[in-house]
């Protein structure tokens, strides 16, 4: 009789540890499965104050030359249309630099930050230039050339995030992909050659 108490304890024993251990292996799984699931909650929101940025700049870029030409046409003047296209991108670019990026994809929103500063240094050179009255229309194309390299690589930084993202498997918003095909077309017209020909 002691024989078989001390046996179906023993087993009660086996059965509690068993039983314990499957607990924390389903403790364990929902844990992992949770920690995923803030992971992918971070990168949507992330992806969602990407967004509209990349939208405006996809509608900006994809239409400049036509609103420029608009704006020609209604009697602006050159300078000012420059100008004006410069400035409409700052707050886009400025919302980029801005997001929140989880820890894993830190080095997607460094590439935007890193874009916003060229950025602004390359729009701080064209409003010097175009409201200087004294500067003619050689002088704007030499200051251009200086320029192309903060353009380049505010470019460039923009591409960069965009690939990150994907190299991540992080959502990309479809305006962003778009972006980046024009982006490269761009590269690949001979910009770059022609920035080291300057050079």
């Amino acid at each position: 009789m002691k024989k078989k108490t001390a046996f179906l304890i023993f087993l009660c024993f086996l059965f509690a540890a068993v039983i314990g251990v499957c607990v924390m292996a389903g403790v364990s799984k929902w844990s992992q499965n949770q920690k995923q699931l803030e992971l992918q909650e971070q990168r949507e929101a992330y992806s969602a104050q990407l967004t509209e940025p990349f939208d405006k700049l996809y509608e900006m870029e994809s239409g400049l030359m036509q609103h420029m030409a608009e704006q020609r046409a209604a009697g602006s003047a050159d300078r000012q249309i420059v100008l004006d296209a410069v400035q409409s991108l700052a707050e886009p670019i400025d919302a980029l630099a801005a997001a929140k990026a989880p820890e894993e994809l830190s080095e997607a929103q460094r590439h935007f930050s890193d874009a916003a500063q060229s950025f602004h240094s390359l729009s701080d050179a064209v409003t010097a230039a175009l409201t200087d009255e004294k500067q003619d229309a050689a002088s704007l194309r030499s200051a251009a050339v200086g320029m192309l390299p903060d353009a380049m690589d505010a470019f460039d930084q923009i591409k960069y995030g965009i690939e990150e993202l994907q190299a991540q498997d992080a959502p990309v918003p479809e305006s962003a992909q778009k972006l980046l095909r024009d982006l490269q077309s761009l590269m690949d017209s001979g910009v770059s050659g022609m920035l080291s020909d300057e050079q």
